[in-house]
This record gives structure tokens, sequence and C-alpha cells, in this order.
């Protein structure tokens, strides 16, 4: 077979923002940020613990602290790519609230990348992964899609490793693993232009 390419990156650069205006009840924020780099693979499970605390569960900041208290988003969810190393927050909102909800996940990122985490709440992420990772095997569509990424990022590691270094990831890793990322792109889905048949 043919030799995989390298995992690429976004290079670092100005943010770039975009608006798209459509006919809709309900708006969009998504916003991307990049290390200008791919994540080298010992950095991987510290990024899982590190989304899942943003924004990969229901106990998240993100869900917790802009959905829940401050009511700026239908929805708020983080997930990011092995290999390109790109974090991306994605939240469904109300027209007028993007910039409200874009300052108030902005705030979050910096408060996990700089602040403290809790031990429940490191906990709790950890759990949660813990669970991911033991149902990888549970289908044989999960097991192939686990092997193909595997093989992709060359690392070759089985769902125990990996949950293995889940539960080794510190507060300092977090911080770590979070604090060359910066925003890149920001996409937001505005109201405006002319329904269908108008």
């Amino acid at each position: 077979p043919e030799e995989l390419p390298a995992p690429i990156a976004m290079p670092a650069e100005e943010p770039r923002s975009f608006e798209e205006p459509l006919p809709t009840v309900q708006g969009k924020l998504c916003m991307l940020f990049t290390p200008g780099e791919p994540f080298a693979p010992q950095d991987l499970s510290a990024l899982r613990v590190a989304v899942a605390l943003l924004g990969g569960t229901p106990t998240s900041r993100l869900f917790q602290n802009v959905r829940e208290k401050q009511s700026l988003c239908y929805y708020c969810a983080a997930s990011y790519s092995a290999m390109t190393g790109l974090l991306c927050i994605d939240s469904g909102i109300e027209h007028e609230n993007a910039a409200r909800a874009k300052a108030a996940i902005l705030h979050e990122l910096e408060a996990l990348r700089t602040g403290e985490i809790g031990e429940e709440e490191l906990a709790a992420a950890k759990r949660y992964l813990r669970t991911q990772l033991n149902a990888v095997a549970d289908s044989q569509g999960g097991a192939e899609a686990w092997q193909r990424m595997a093989r992709l990022r060359g690392d070759g590691k089985t769902p125990r490793q990996v949950l293995a270094e889940v539960m080794a990831v510190t507060q300092a890793d977090v911080h770590s693993v979070l604090a060359g990322l910066t925003l890149s792109v920001s996409y937001v889905l505005t109201k405006g232009g002319a329904a269908d048949g108008e």
C-alpha cells in the first residue's frame, strides 16, 4: 500500500469571520481553533479529556454554563480532529445571541485553559470517556472504525491502552494541550435572505 500522507494542520493566522444570511428561525455559531500543527500522539488522550471537559458531555462547561445557566444556545458542543489538530465548537443559537454566545464560549475555553479544574469535574469527564472507550468493541462497526483511525494516526493503540492514558491525565496536561489553540475561523448563520418561493 502507498505510504499514508502526514497529518496536516491549518497554520496560525489572523482569525477569519464569515456570516451567511438565511431565512431561518434558529441561527448557528461555529468556531474552529488550531494549534498550528497536528497534536503529537502522546497529547491525544489529554485532548480527549479537555474536549470532554469543555463541551463533550452533559456535565461540560459549555453545556452547564453557556446553555443551562446563561440560556445562550440550544446546544453547544466541542469536538476535535486528531488528524488535523482542529478543535470545533458548534452551537445552535437565537440570532440576537450570537455575539454574547461567542464571548461566553471564549470565556469558558480560557477558564479551562488557565484555571482550576475540580477533581469531580475531571473524574466525570474521565468516566464519560471510559464508557465510550469500553463500548468500542460492542459492535463490529465500532471496532472497525477504531482500527481504521488508529492506523491513520499511526499509533495503533487499543481502546484499553487509550483508556489507561485517559485515566492518567492531569489538570496540567489539560492546560498544556489547550495552551496553543487559537481561534482561526468563526462562522455565523444569521437571519436574512428570502424564503423559498418568495
